[in-house]
């Protein structure tokens, strides 16, 4: 328990900010009532308790994995550090030639 007390006041932020769910629910309890918006928020709440339950499980099997297998994690590591540079090369030739192609 005591590793979720940091977050308590970044969730309560973050229940409060303006951001497309608002909006929604905004838009809900106008054309449907406030009945609609509140069951339309609940499942936002629900939806957001089971993205977290689902992330703080696989977080822990990844880290579980990560120290059974740090060889193959740093594998894939650097394939994922190559794979970035080749497609910012890639990025980087493609405007070279629109560039080239505009002049």
């Amino acid at each position: 328990m005591s590793e979720f007390l940091p977050a308590i006041p970044i969730g309560i932020v973050l229940a409060f900010t303006i951001g497309p769910v608002f909006f929604t629910v905004l838009e809900t309890s106008i054309s449907k009532g406030v009945k609609a918006a509140i069951f339309v928020d609940i499942g936002v709440v629900l939806s957001d308790v089971l993205f977290f339950v689902i992330a703080f499980f696989s977080t822990n099997s990844l880290l579980k994995s990560i120290e059974e297998n740090t060889d193959s994690w740093y594998f894939l590591g650097k394939l994922n550090i190559v794979q970035k540079i080749l497609v910012t090369l890639a990025c980087l030739l493609k405007s070279i030639l629109i560039l080239l192609l505009l002049l």
